[in-house]
């Protein structure tokens, strides 16, 4: 959720613990290329951010598994995305926070997955980004 409690109680999720055993697959997203997935998935509302090992970002329908749209980070991205509301003189509007294992911390708009700002937050030669970014 964009307050990023990180919780889903079972009202929000529509289930109980007694159900989970009867919970069948619905869809199912393979990552082109990268031979592993290290990256917690994280949902607001019908969407579902996930990056991949070979640095992209995809924004993907809950309910499907289409592919909204993708963000190219400069590297692979480990760590979960955090979506966080911001107030912008247009009005206020989901913002993706992404760290990539380059040391690259980016903005990007959560709707559309357009970049808004990116920074190096480290210039050490190995310095990455393995924990989500907290808002």
């Amino acid at each position: 959720n964009t307050s990023n409690t990180r919780l889903q109680d079972g009202t929000a999720a529509g289930f109980t613990a007694a159900q989970v055993p009867r919970l069948k697959l619905k869809w199912a997203f393979g990552f082109a290329g990268d031979v592993a997935a290290d990256a917690q998935p994280t949902i607001v509302g019908a969407r579902v951010f996930v990056g991949s090992q070979s640095g992209n970002v995809y924004a993907l329908d809950a309910a499907t598994g289409c592919i909204h749209w993708y963000f190219p980070a400069a590297a692979s991205v480990r760590a979960a995305v955090t979506i966080g509301r911001v107030r912008t003189n247009s009005g206020p509007r989901n913002v993706a926070f992404i760290g990539d294992r380059a040391g690259n911390v980016y903005a990007v708009d959560a709707a559309g997955g357009t970049l808004i700002w990116k920074a190096k937050v480290d210039d050490h030669p190995v310095a990455r980004v393995t924990g989500s970014p907290v808002f």
